[in-house]
């Protein structure tokens, strides 16, 4: 809500605004990932802890690869009409999806007191 309020003045259709304040909020977290990435590596490549490397950047890309499933699925189910999301539904891997889904919805809005934002229409 508060980046969507930064772009009042720039974007005047206000589910424009929070589409806009998602993508530079969710590029902005992957530029920062990627950021603290880069800085693992150069320090395990200063210690010579390569194997360390390699499981570091497993994990991270392994992580990385999730929250972007994630994001693609809720911002498809909130853009896209549920009749259209047969596809979707009927995938082998929705129910854990959904599953990661629901925690992680239930850990974000624990810290945002209990809010948990939607795209408005």
């Amino acid at each position: 809500d508060q980046m969507a309020g930064l772009l009042a003045g720039t974007i005047e259709n206000i589910t424009g605004r929070y589409v806009a304040a998602y993508a530079i909020l969710f590029v902005g977290t992957l530029v920062a990932s990627t950021f603290v990435t880069f800085l693992a590596a150069q320090f395990v490549k200063a210690t010579g802890l390569t194997l360390l490397d390699r499981l570091l950047g497993t994990v991270f890309g392994f992580a990385r690869g999730i929250i972007l499933i994630l994001v693609c699925v809720f911002v498809m189910r909130q853009l896209v009409p549920p009749t259209e999301l047969l596809w979707l539904e009927q995938s082998t891997l929705m129910p854990h999806i959904d599953m990661l889904g629901q925690w992680a919805q239930g850990l974000f809005a624990r810290a945002n007191g209990g809010q948990w934002p939607a795209l408005s229409p």
